[in-house]
C-alpha cells in the first residue's frame, strides 16, 4: 500500500512539474505575474496535501476549510493536464500556433476560463441529487408491496456536514419508505458504532436482519479478509433476500448464493470524467442496473462524495426500490 502511494505521488509530482512549466510559459505580463500564478497553484496543492495527510491533527473547522479549499485542486490538476497535453500535441501537429502557449493573453484566459466553467458546472451538478427508481417483481411471499430507499457513500464528516445530511434525510423521508438501507461501511466502524446506535441505525456486519418477509444481509467490507463467506450468511433462499456489500467485486457470489437483489457503492464511478473510464474498466459493473441469472444488482455512484464536491460525467444519487408480487 505504501509503495502504491509513493508511485502515485511521484506521478502527481511529475504532472505538477509539467503543469507549472506550462503555466509559467503561458502566463502573460512578465515574471511577477508568472510567479504569482505558479505560486498560487503550488500553494493550492499544498493545502490539498495538508488536508489529505494531517486532517486529524487540526480542529474540525480548520480541517473542513482545508478540505473545501484544497480538494478542488484535484479536478483542476486533471483537466489542466489534459488541456496541456492536447495543446502540445496540437502544436506539434501544427494545428495550434505555438504563440498561444507562450505569454498569451488569449491562451491564458481560454485555459482559466475552461477550468472555471468545468468546475463551477461540476459543483452545481454535484449538489443536484438524482432519484433513481427500480421495481422488482418476485414470486416470493411478501406481506405487502415494499418501498425501500437505498443510499451509499454518504461520507459524513469533513466531506458532508450536518446541514447537507439533513437535506438528504428530507429527500428520503419524502419517499415515505418502509425501510432505509445504507451501504456505507468501509473503515473505522468501531468509532462510528455509538453514533449509529444513538441514531437508531441497525448495523449489519456479517449479520442478517429480518423485516417483514424480507431477509437483509449486510456483509463486512472486503478489506476485512476474515469476513464470513456469503453462503454462511444466507439463511433462507425462499425469502426475498437483499444483500448490502459495499464494494462490487465478485458479483457472481450473490448469483451463486441465490440473492435476489444486491446493492453496492464504493466506486463513485470515478466522480468525474475521465476517471469514470478507470472504474468502468476495473469492475464488472461500476454503476447502474445489472443482472446475473436471477439476481438483480444496483451499483450506486453514491449520494455523497469523497474529495472535491464536483461531478463531471457522473452523478450523486439515491435509489428508490419497489418490491412487489
Amino acid at each position: 500500500m505504501k509503495t502504491t502511494f509513493l508511485i502515485l505521488f511521484a506521478i502527481v509530482l511529475a504532472g505538477l512539474a509539467y503543469e507549472i512549466w506550462h503555466l509559467w510559459r503561458l502566463t502573460p505580463a512578465g515574471w511577477p505575474m508568472k510567479l504569482a500564478v505558479t505560486g498560487l497553484f503550488v500553494l493550492w496543492f499544498g493545502i490539498m496535501m495538508a488536508g489529505f495527510l494531517y486532517t486529524e491533527r487540526f480542529s474540525v473547522r480548520f480541517a473542513t476549510f482545508l478540505y473545501d479549499v484544497g480538494n478542488p485542486w484535484l479536478v483542476a490538476f486533471v483537466y489542466l493536464l489534459i488541456i496541456f497535453l492536447l495543446a502540445d500535441i496540437a502544436s506539434v501537429c501544427r494545428i495550434l500556433p505555438k504563440s498561444y502557449l507562450h505569454d498569451s493573453v488569449t491562451g491564458f484566459v481560454s485555459v482559466v476560463g475552461v477550468i472555471t466553467v468545468l468546475m463551477t458546472a461540476g459543483c452545481i451538478h454535484y449538489h443536484h441529487k438524482y432519484r433513481e427508481e427500480l421495481t422488482i417483481h418476485t414470486d416470493k411471499p411478501l406481506d405487502k408491496p415494499m418501498t425501500i430507499v437505498l443510499a451509499s457513500d454518504l461520507h459524513i464528516g469533513y466531506h458532508n456536514r450536518k446541514a447537507e445530511l439533513g437535506r438528504w434525510i428530507d429527500l428520503m423521508n419524502a419517499e415515505n419508505p418502509d425501510l432505509v438501507l445504507i451501504g456505507e461501511y468501509y473503515s473505522d466502524v468501531d468509532g462510528a458504532r455509538k453514533f449509529l446506535s444513538d441514531a437508531g441505525i441497525t448495523l449489519l456486519r456479517d449479520s442478517v436482519a429480518e423485516f417483514g418477509n424480507l431477509q437483509i444481509i449486510g456483509r463486512d467490507d472486503r478489506t476485512n479478509h476474515r469476513r464470513k463467506p456469503l453462503g454462511a450468511l444466507v439463511k433462507d433462499t425462499d425469502t426475498f433476500t437483499i444483500l448490502l456489500d459495499h464494494q462490487p467485486y465478485h458479483l457472481e457470489e450473490a448469483e451463486n448464493a441465490g440473492i435476489d437483489f444486491q446493492f453496492s457503492g464504493h466506486t463513485h464511478r470515478g466522480q468525474f470524467w475521465p476517471l469514470s473510464w478507470i472504474t468502468d474498466a476495473m469492475y464488472e459493473k461500476s454503476w447502474g442496473h445489472h443482472k446475473r441469472g436471477n439476481t438483480c444488482y444496483y451499483i450506486s455512484s453514491g449520494l455523497g462524495i469523497w474529495g472535491p464536491k464536483i461531478r463531471i460525467g457522473t452523478r450523486s444519487e439515491y435509489l428508490v426500490l419497489h418490491i412487489t408480487n
